[in-house]
């Protein structure tokens, strides 16, 4: 099992650049924390095998949705898969769950928990994940994306866990002020993050990526999406995938990721996001 949690941001990050020593050591010790990211639980799903991604908002008990949270949802989702099909090539993106309007689709749901009980909680898509699978809120071979409105008592912006339970990506967005919005553009706010939680969920990056820095990231280079570099080594004006082509995209070596093989992709439609 594996939990890759991630200091993502974007250029406008100024916001959270507080919490980097906690973030960067949390993606730091991925393999310490997989073991504490386990909140105990009576009820156990084993990882599923999936084959498209859901968008989810999910919001607290005791308060109402809040305003234009699924349309923005919606738009930097369109962000990141735009850029993420112009990168993996091949006329491939990301098989979102879609409308019949081709975007993707978000399905909002009520937390059992107040936002007070969510914030003491460490992972609350963990602990939910059997409900929502028995209840078919998350459909078989769907990987949710959980975008959740208030804070997790965990030192991450978001994270995409593969364990028991999962899989599925969680995005709390209180835990560093990342809202998503119709302004957004990438790789600003919320479209970085969740491109590159995506690609996690592609399967990069492998331990046997040669750049591999140890946390499931690429060492060193500030062009890549996946690299776990401070955030003032980021090149966010340049940002690609595996410029090397040799960690984890077309690299044409078995064995490693190679993510334009994963299941979680689809031929892209010709329609493209622009704003």
């Amino acid at each position: 099992m594996n939990i890759t949690m991630c200091h993502a941001t974007s250029g406008r990050r100024r916001r959270i650049a507080v919490m980097l020593t906690a973030l960067l050591l949390a993606c730091g010790l991925a393999a310490i924390a997989s073991a504490q990211a386990s909140p105990k639980s009576a009820s156990v799903l084993k990882p599923r095998q999936v084959t498209q991604f859901q968008l989810f908002y999910v919001h607290p008990a005791d308060s109402k949705p809040v305003a234009g949270r699924s349309a923005g949802i919606q738009h930097i989702a369109m962000q990141a898969d735009t850029w993420l099909a112009s990168e993996i090539g091949g006329g491939l993106s990301p098989r979102f769950v879609r409308g019949t309007d081709g975007r993707p689709s978000v399905l909002t749901i009520a937390s059992i928990l107040s936002k007070s009980e969510i914030t003491d909680r460490e992972d609350i898509a963990f602990d939910a994940m059997p409900s929502y699978v028995a209840r078919g809120v998350v459909k078989p071979r769907v990987l949710p994306i959980f975008f959740i409105e208030g804070e997790q008592d965990y030192d991450a912006c978001a994270w995409y866990w593969d364990g028991r339970n999962g899989p599925y990506i969680s995005f709390p967005m209180d835990n560093c002020e990342i809202y998503p919005s119709v302004e957004d553009t990438f790789p600003d706010y919320a479209s970085y993050t969740l491109a590159h939680e995506i690609v996690h969920a592609l399967g990069a990056v492998g331990e046997d990526s040669p750049h591999e820095d140890g946390s499931g990231h690429v060492k060193g280079d500030p062009e890549d999406l996946m690299t776990g570099n401070d955030w003032d080594d980021v090149d966010w004006e340049r940002l690609t995938l595996d410029p090397g082509n040799d960690d984890y995209l077309r690299t044409g070596r078995r064995g490693l990721a190679n993510i334009e093989r994963s299941p979680l992709l689809e031929r892209a439609s010709s329609t493209v996001w622009l704003s």
